[in-house]
């Protein structure tokens, strides 16, 4: 009987239950009618990755439509022979026990099962029982425990044997793979290792003495890869399969076999809640993701809410109410993604209309800093704007490209900001359009960068004791980079405060070879915003000056002292964008640059703001003297038995303290 609820769970989950949305039965109509109209050639399949994982997906597709309640195809035969004769051809020719792995193991041994099983589990009974159970012994031969990825058969992939240990992502997908093959094959003994193995997705890492780093750490890191912080898209995996993994066994006698759920519970609010503004989540956490330009900050939000959508259904009291208040409340505030034209799931459409509709009180952000030392990202987040700080050191790679992705990514990790406010849409099409060669708040060296491959992590051209960390009290802070480039011709010491009004950058001792120069700004607009440099409104399309600040779209650019700056306006097919840069000049010595972001000013003149929050750079400290608080960044930490980052704070006259290793 519980297998069966099980089972019929997974059915509504994929295929939904009476109340289909129109949209959803079109997509399905089209989707179908275009797998139909398509020539497939079998024997080609293998040989492509993307066309075998298409046709799996396609084949999914299928059995959507032959589920789906009151559909077209619903128990359609047709549909069902041509799903029986597309698994057949797989059986065949490119998904059997004697077929080699290619160009991308996760297709093999993870896509492909996952995408199996849910084919059978729509199929149900309706489907040759002599097959399944050969497609089956084909996936479980490519993977085979949820301990592990791969198979045991000797099979070699990258030069090591195949079978491997799987943690964070792979650790929750490879659960999830064998837990619903298990409930397929009636296989209880499966069932319960998976579950069994399934804490090792969220265990935290700084409880391990495992020499892998993939995982999530209680400051709110998250790392894959080793060395890249990925929540935007491997933790997004973690949380979608682990949702669905709690959703089919809860209450349940399944249930018991999963422990440590309450590390589990937490990383939602210390890993993705002060990561999302207005619906969107931000993309310096999504690694070589933010290469795919098919991506972006809200649609990756809109995944990361469902993910949270399903499991806040099975959450105990003390988490409940407060997922549903995070669901909610992005989902309201986002003006741009609309929740309802995007969802193609009917589970999910009319899951979402429910809680909409419940008396769930929305709060407005409150003003907070969240500092990821593990991960070097740093988080501020008011009520009407948001930035992140993307760092890179020794222990944290610069970016990372694979598999044709984010090719151009080279300075996205090199201390820049990542803006988000009211325009909500910044960052649609931003990284299809954006000129890669200035990212704002990186400092680097002109040069052509195509095809370059700039990648320095633990394993990659390895930084030698460079460090990047930060420290906060309350939603105040300071932060600081040794910064050295992907080719070590270029380094900077760089810092972030973290104040009430914004942001201060402040950035010395820049040495390089070449022309450098400082990205302060490069914002995308349908339309041109109004210009200001000092205070005179800039009407053409590029000009150099020297300027105190420039104000445009509700923010201002502050320089802490009159600054040549050089401003473009690059017109694109269906939008624009704004850069504003500083040039170093070339082979600089000794350069320095200190610039605000001036988000919130409140009743301050900028000259106010300049005098009540005194910036002073020497060789080996950067200071800032605030109204609140005091701020320091000491350069000399590594010689002296000295904190990199103090905070004093003038309301109790104490400091925070942060100390690094001397390494």
């Amino acid at each position: 009987m519980e297998r069966m609820v099980i089972l019929d769970r997974r059915k509504k989950y994929l295929a939904g239950n009476e109340n289909i949305p129109q949209e959803v039965s079109d997509f399905l109509k089209n989707e179908v009618e275009r797998i139909k109209s398509e020539e497939c050639c079998y024997e080609e399949v293998g040989k492509d990755i993307e066309k075998l994982k298409k046709f799996y997906e396609d084949t999914l597709i299928l059995a959507k439509s032959y589920r789906t309640s009151k559909g077209e195809h619903e128990k359609s035969s047709e549909i069902l022979k041509l799903i029986e004769e597309r698994l057949s051809a797989g059986q065949k020719y490119f998904y059997n026990k004697t077929c080699k792995e290619h160009t991308n193991w996760w297709v093999w041994e993870i896509d492909i099962p996952m995408l199996l099983n849910d084919i059978f589990v729509l199929t149900g009974e309706d489907i040759s029982c002599e097959l399944m159970k050969e497609v089956i012994e084909s996936s479980k031969y490519f993977q085979p425990d949820p301990r592990y990825s791969g198979n045991n058969e000797g099979a070699i992939y990258s030069g090591k044997i195949a079978l491997r240990f799987s943690t964070a992502e792979h650790r929750a997908e490879t659960v999830k793979i064998s837990l619903i093959r298990g409930i397929l094959t009636d296989n209880k003994e499966e069932i319960v290792l998976a579950l069994q193995s399934l804490v090792e997705a969220w265990a935290y890492k700084d409880d391990s003495y495992s020499l892998d780093r993939n995982g999530f750490y209680r400051d709110g890191s998250f790392l894959h890869h080793g060395s890249i912080p990925y929540t935007a898209k491997y933790g997004n995996i973690i949380l979608k399969e682990i949702g669905e993994i709690l959703h089919l066994v809860r209450k349940t006698e399944y249930e018991k076999y999963l422990i440590g759920l309450k590390n589990f519970y937490e990383i939602i609010f210390t890993s993705f809640e002060p990561f999302f503004f207005k619906g969107g989540f931000t993309d310096m956490l999504n690694g070589r993701g933010i290469g795919n330009f098919e991506n972006h900050d809200h649609k990756t939000g809109h995944e990361i809410l469902n993910s949270l959508l399903l499991i806040e259904q099975d959450a105990p009291e003390e988490f409940k109410e407060r997922i549903a208040e995070l669901v909610k409340s992005e989902v309201e505030k986002d003006g741009f993604y609309k929740y309802f034209e995007n969802e193609k799931s009917p589970y999910f459409y009319n899951m979402m209309k429910e809680l909409l509709e419940k008396n769930i009180e929305t709060k407005k952000y409150q003003d907070r800093l969240v500092i990821c030392n593990k991960m070097n990202r740093i988080m501020r987040r008011a009520e009407n704007y948001a930035v992140g700080i993307a760092m890179h050191s020794s222990l944290i790679g610069n970016y990372e490209t694979r598999d044709g992705e984010n090719k151009n990514g080279w300075f996205t990790g090199d201390g820049a900001y990542y803006l988000y406010d009211n325009d909500l849409e910044q960052y649609k099409d931003y990284w299809k359009n954006a000129d890669y060669n200035y990212i704002p708040g990186t400092t680097e060296i002109r040069m052509n960068m195509e095809n370059v491959d700039a990648e320095r992590n633990p394993e990659t051209r390895p930084l030698d004791r460079k460090n990047a960390a930060g420290l906060k009290w309350h939603y105040y802070g300071a932060a600081g980079m040794e910064y050295e480039n992907w080719n070590e011709k270029l380094t900077s010491r760089k810092s972030w405060f973290f104040v009430s009004w914004g942001v201060i950058f402040a950035e010395s001792n820049i040495k390089g070879k070449g022309e450098v120069y400082t990205t302060v700004a490069n914002r995308k607009f349908k339309t041109l915003p109004e210009i200001k440099i000092d205070g005179e409104i800039f009407n053409v399309e590029e000009i150099k000056i020297k300027a105190e600040n420039v104000e445009m779209d509700g923010k201002i650019f502050m320089f802490y002292k009159k600054t040549e700056i050089n401003l473009k306006i690059e017109k694109k097919d269906d939008c624009l964008f704004v850069k504003i840069w500083v040039e170093h000049g070339k082979d600089p010595v000794n350069s320095s640059l200190v610039w605000g972001l001036v988000m919130n000013k409140g009743d301050m003149t900028l000259s106010e703001i300049k005098e009540k929050f005194a910036v002073t750079i020497t060789e080996d400290k950067h200071t800032v003297k605030g109204i609140k608080c005091d701020y320091q960044i000491n350069w000399d930490f590594k010689i002296q038995v000295q904190p990199f980052c103090v905070i004093y704070r003038k309301e109790d006259n104490r400091e925070s303290r942060m100390y690094l290793n001397n390494y």
